[in-house]
């Protein structure tokens, strides 16, 4: 039998932090600082590894749609499927929630 490899996100360590983060910042300023980070690595992640969205969405478990609304900016990215992000493309999540694609 084979058991699939379940994470439970909300006791990886990162998460924790990002939580305890999320208090600090007003919700507009967070979910900018976010949707305009996770937009810039999401589609650096595009380009570098060759997706498109319809990919990308598959290995994550959403809608094509969903990924689109992330590289919009349109919408804020869980922390479920942050992590999952940053464990498949090997990322840091302090990194990019502390600004490091913000300025480039």
């Amino acid at each position: 039998m084979n058991k699939k490899h379940t994470v439970d996100y909300n006791k990886h360590p990162v998460v924790k932090r990002l939580k305890r983060t999320i208090l600090f910042f007003n919700d507009n300023e967070f979910s900018k600082i976010v949707t305009t980070n996770v937009s810039k690595k999401i589609n650096e992640i595009l380009v570098s590894e060759n997706l498109s969205m319809r990919e990308l969405s598959r290995m994550l478990g959403v809608s094509p749609s969903t990924v689109m609304r992330w590289c919009n900016c349109e919408v804020v990215i869980d922390l479920k499927h942050l992590a999952r992000l940053s464990a498949m493309f090997d990322f840091s999540i302090d990194e990019l929630l502390n600004g490091g694609y913000l300025n480039d």
